[in-house]
């Protein structure tokens, strides 16, 4: 007894001993080739059936072919290329559809490269060579110019040892690389471990609370009794720039860039008035500044710029007077 054949079930309920891709039992099986070869008598008297050294045309390109076989569809050509897409939709269809035959796959993958790992290191760079290369002709075509070829084999500086560049900026192999970074890691690490032993001995001698950015006196809460988190200048500074902080606190925000307004403008006057005493009243003398007073005074009442500038009148002949030099 064959042992490839097994026991199956026909569509009739009939059991039956077949291979692999038997679906039907001996009996039902002529019945079915008599009913093909009459389907086909009769598409050959009907005129649909093509003669073996025919010609027809190619159902993707359209050009004529000789027809080597019935089912044949595609001239030479387009039958390597529609055979090749046949078979990647069913592997496809295969892979993606059935997650059971994907994980053999993938198990069978990893076994291989398992069993062949100098086989699959190389397989890993040529593929990674191939990319390299198409991507500095890209890099060529778009600057116009030769840049530093990716995937050349050069000497590090450091050690001596070959490295291919995977970068335009690489300048050192993989092990100099890392431990310049790790030294540089170890460092910051380093930094921030001694600044916040610094902070947490600072908490600890101050009696008031600390600012969580600058380490500054945290501002108090009069209405709550309580500290808060950072410090007046902190908090002005995330009011101006936190948008967030802003939409949450909507009337502090308000607040504030009402008495910030006041503050800005308060001082701008003070320079501006500054100005024109620096650059103004120092000179002119004291007839002039006499004049002045005169044009300013009906002024005073109507106008606080004519105001203030007679009170810095009044301040300048005021520091004349009391000089020594005069």
């Amino acid at each position: 007894m064959n042992p490839r054949l097994k026991p199956k079930t026909c569509a009739c309920g009939t059991e039956f001993l077949g291979g692999s891709t038997a679906k039907y039992c001996p009996t039902c099986r002529a019945e079915r080739t008599r009913q093909r070869d009459r389907e086909r008598h009769q598409r050959k008297l009907a005129g649909k059936v093509r003669s073996l050294g025919s010609t027809d045309l190619c159902t993707v390109c359209g050009q004529p072919y000789t027809v080597n076989a019935g089912p044949q569809k595609y001239c030479p050509e387009c039958q390597i290329a529609e055979a090749k897409r046949q078979r990647y939709n069913h592997w496809k269809q295969e892979y993606y559809g059935n997650p059971a035959k994907r994980q053999l796959y993938l198990d069978r993958a990893r076994k291989w490269a398992a069993d062949h790992p100098d086989r699959t290191k190389d397989i890993a760079r040529q593929s990674y060579l191939r990319t390299l290369q198409q991507r500095n002709e890209n890099r060529r075509k778009m600057y116009g110019f030769k840049l530093r070829p990716l995937g050349r084999e050069e000497k590090c500086p450091k050690c001596g040892m070959k490295f291919i560049i995977r970068t335009a900026n690489q300048r050192y192999c993989d092990t100099c690389k890392n431990k310049k970074g790790k030294r540089y890691y170890d460092f910051c690490m380093y930094t921030q471990a001694k600044y916040r032993e610094k902070i947490s001995e600072k908490r600890k001698n101050s009696d008031v609370p600390l600012c969580s950015y600058c380490t500054k006196p945290a501002a108090y809460n009069e209405k709550k009794g309580k500290y808060y988190s950072l410090c007046s200048v902190c908090r002005e500074l995330r009011v101006k720039y936190n948008k967030k902080y802003y939409n949450k606190n909507i009337d502090y925000s308000r607040k504030y860039n009402r008495e910030y307004y006041q503050k800005t403008k308060a001082a701008n006057k003070e320079k501006i008035h500054a100005k024109y005493r620096r650059r103004i009243l120092k000179g002119l003398s004291e007839e002039q500044l006499k004049e002045e007073i005169q044009e300013l005074l009906p002024k005073t009442g109507k106008s606080k710029r004519a105001a203030k500038r007679l009170e810095l009148i009044q301040e300048e002949l005021a520091e004349r007077f009391n000089s020594p030099n005069e």
